[in-house]
Order: C-alpha cells, then sequence, then structure tokens
C-alpha cells in the first residue's frame, strides 16, 4: 500500500520531532548530570574541608584531656588517700569540683585494684554528684579497666568509642563514650 504525500510528511515531522524531543531530552538529562556532579563535588569540598579542622582540633583536645588526667593521677590528695587511707570525701569533693570546672567529662572516677569504683562523679548535665557508695560499680571486667591495669607509670590508655554501659545494661538514651585512663601508683 503507497503512503500518500500527506502521511509522508507526517511520519516525517514526527520522525523529526522524536529526534528533536530526543536530543533535548539528552540536553536536558546531561546537563542534570552536570549540575548533580557540581553539587555533589562541592558538599565533598566542603566535607573535607570540615573533615580537615576537625582533624587539626583532635591533637589539641587529646593533648588536654590527657593533661586533666595527669592531673587527677598526681593528685596530693589521691596520693594522701592512698598512703593513709583517710581523706575519701575530700578526694570526692575534689574530684566534684574538677567535674564542675571542666564541664566536659561525663562521669571521673577513681577505680581500685580490684576493679571497683572508690569514687565517682556523675556530671548530671552540669551538676557534678558524687554518687553513694553503694551505687559505685565493679568495673573490673571492662576492658579498658583491664587494659589500664597492665599499664607502667605514666601511660595512659583511650578507649574506642563505645556506648556506656551502667549495671550491665548499655545505657539509654544510647550515650558514646571514649575513656581515658592511667594506673594510679602509691609510692
Amino acid at each position: 500500500m503507497a503512503i500518500s504525500a500527506l502521511n509522508r510528511i507526517r511520519l516525517t515531522g514526527l520522525a523529526m520531532f522524536l529526534v528533536t524531543s530526543l536530543a533535548l531530552a539528552a540536553g536536558i538529562w546531561l546537563a542534570v548530570k552536570a549540575e548533580s556532579r557540581g553539587r555533589l563535588e562541592s558538599v565533598t569540598v566542603r566535607q573535607i574541608g570540615q573533615l580537615n579542622e576537625t582533624a587539626s582540633i583532635i591533637p589539641v583536645e587529646l593533648k588536654s584531656v590527657i593533661g586533666d588526667l595527669d592531673f587527677l593521677v598526681n593528685s596530693e590528695l589521691l596520693s594522701y588517700y592512698l598512703t593513709s587511707g583517710v581523706g575519701i570525701g575530700h578526694l570526692q569533693n575534689s574530684y566534684r569540683e574538677f567535674a564542675a570546672a571542666k564541664g566536659v567529662y561525663d562521669q571521673v572516677r577513681f577505680i581500685g585494684i580490684n576493679g571497683t569504683e572508690v569514687v565517682r562523679i556523675n556530671y548530671n548535665g552540669g551538676n557534678p554528684t558524687v554518687v553513694a557508695d553503694k551505687y559505685l560499680a565493679v568495673k573490673q571486667h571492662r576492658p579498658y579497666v583491664q587494659r589500664t591495669l597492665t599499664l607502667k607509670r605514666g601511660q595512659c590508655h583511650v578507649s574506642p568509642l563505645d556506648l556506656n554501659i551502667e549495671n550491665y545494661e548499655v545505657e539509654l538514651p544510647h550515650k558514646p563514650m571514649m575513656r581515658f585512663a592511667a594506673p594510679v601508683f602509691d609510692a
């Protein structure tokens, strides 16, 4: 069957329309893809900048925390308590004042050689409190305690980031923790 001239014009027009539409769609797709790539590159550059900024802060912050740990380990009140067995109230108050002044530590603890807390201060959102003896916990099986007990004088342990555990259960709401610990020697 022969295609009439009118149908041929219609088919040619339809074919040109399809080719033009495909070319236009391809152009739009390429433009959107290029813009998305540009946005992705912009976000990536911004994130790398933020990461570099954070990475430059970490050594400074770690030095500060290790300095605080050294201060606590070498405290005259702690030394007095270890050699005399008295003065626990003064040590608790000293740790509470330290936590209040620093304002960044969720807990400040002194854990004995047997792995049991001797003193614990909970920061409580800016209101540091001494934890009563009956609530002090046994931490001997916690990796950070076991590792710290193997360290020499002047060394410190920095734990990996994990979730806080109280009474053998992960604390809710989840509270990410990084623990800094150093052994204490009484001589």
